[in-house]
């Protein structure tokens, strides 16, 4: 869900693959936190909300529009970026609203187009503001602030953002940052990848920690500029927690765990996945809901319409969609959603990598963070009113 709204420059547009592939092998034998048939996964319950945030009309705190992100507070309360007002709401753990940080502008403490959050103490929350090249931190209790700018501002930002060593004096910063891709005519296009920046407490750029695969471009109209994306392209993951970095390629069911301070050796969370391929009645279910999104429109429909049919063909479904660690050292992992299916699965696995249940969210609502036994997410409603809601979540007991 992240920045559909920064693309400028030459219209990027995604493109639909068109190719039937073979049935799926004979299977191999079974391995650790082999996941290849739905059936044998483990069950996790999850409730439906219960604490809601939120309004379906009026105007104020309750009213969300153009959600980003969202993080629990310690206290059981929630943190939550409204990209569309530019602020970032604060409510407590019964969904009270409690006060809000930051406004519209690019004076101190204010923000221009605030992408990310992240807990950086018990006390204070750190705000990424991409298009003024700064992060912004707010104390929640009283709303004090300052500013620390980036001296080589992350370009073409992907909404990747943490901290490292949160609450300790020194924390670093880690973004996500996709270089404009360079290509000519050819077949190949231009690749893109994620660059995983670490910058210092005082905003100077420190390392480039991993570069990761970010998909590739290819040209639908050269001579106006129009490129397209593949559908169901893998694209490289992070996410940082207490000291771990968490990534992934997005192409294998492998998702790297590496201590970026203090003693730790790296560990991989690995699993055997469902099978990946993509089949023609998956083309047709994406086709009818991405065109279903541009009814009515018929500039965009036609655009559409232009790239559905010029672009090549793919074969396979990454292997993950998100990627999430909770405060715990746990690792969710989202399995990459299919275009027929009416509900999405979250993998949880222990800190030793062993797979312990999936837990299934409708389609509608999106995790935002894990703690605990409870999950944080943004819901749209049919008319696509946006909510924030905490469910909570009951992995199987042993025996």
């Amino acid at each position: 869900m992240k920045l559909a709204a920064l693309a400028t420059g030459a219209i990027v547009l995604l493109v639909g693959f068109l190719m039937v592939t073979r049935g799926p092998a004979t299977p191999s034998p079974a391995a650790p936190n082999d996941l290849r048939v739905e059936s044998s996964w483990t069950s996790c319950d999850v409730s439906s909300a219960v604490v809601r945030m939120g309004s379906a009309e009026g105007q104020g705190a309750y009213l969300f529009f153009g959600v980003e992100d969202a993080r629990f507070l310690p206290d059981g309360g929630a943190a939550v970026l409204n990209r569309s007002s530019k602020q970032i709401r604060l409510f407590d753990s019964s969904g009270r609203f409690v006060r809000t940080l930051g406004r519209r502008g690019d004076g101190p403490g204010e923000l221009r187009d605030p992408i990310a959050i992240d807990l950086l103490s018990s006390d204070s929350i750190a705000v990424w503001d991409w298009s003024q090249g700064r992060i912004t931190v707010y104390a929640w209790a009283d709303g004090g602030h300052r500013s620390i700018l980036l001296g080589s501002p992350a370009v073409n930002p992907t909404g990747s953002f943490g901290i490292v060593d949160r609450g300790v004096e020194g924390s670093t910063f880690l973004i996500g940052s996709n270089p404009q891709a360079h290509f000519g005519g050819d077949t190949e296009g231009g690749h893109h990848f994620l660059h995983i920046l670490q910058y210092s407490s005082q905003g100077h750029l420190l390392d480039t920690l991993r570069v990761l695969p970010y998909g590739r471009s290819l040209w639908v109209d050269e001579a106006n500029r129009e490129v397209g994306q593949p559908w169901f392209q893998p694209r490289g993951l992070f996410h940082v927690r207490d000291g771990l970095l968490y990534t992934a390629t997005g192409d294998t069911s492998q998702v790297q765990v590496t201590a970026l301070t203090g003693p730790g050796a790296e560990r991989t969370v690995n699993w055997t996945s469902p099978d990946r391929g993509i089949r023609p009645e998956h083309l047709q279910a994406h086709r009818a809901e991405t065109f279903r999104r541009f009814e009515g429109n018929e500039y965009l429909t036609q655009r559409l319409q232009k790239v559905w049919n010029t672009m090549p063909s793919a074969n396979r479904f990454p292997a993950l969609g998100e990627l999430i660690a909770d405060e715990a050292g746990r690792t969710w992992i989202k399995q990459y959603p299919r275009p027929d299916q009416s509900s999405q699965a979250w993998w949880l696995f222990d800190v030793d990598g062993d797979f312990q249940c999936a837990a299934r969210f409708p389609n509608r609502f999106d995790p935002l963070d894990f703690r605990g036994e409870s999950v944080l997410g943004l819901f749209k409603d049919s008319l696509d009113i946006e909510f924030i809601e905490v469910r909570s979540i009951t992995p199987p007991t042993d025996g």
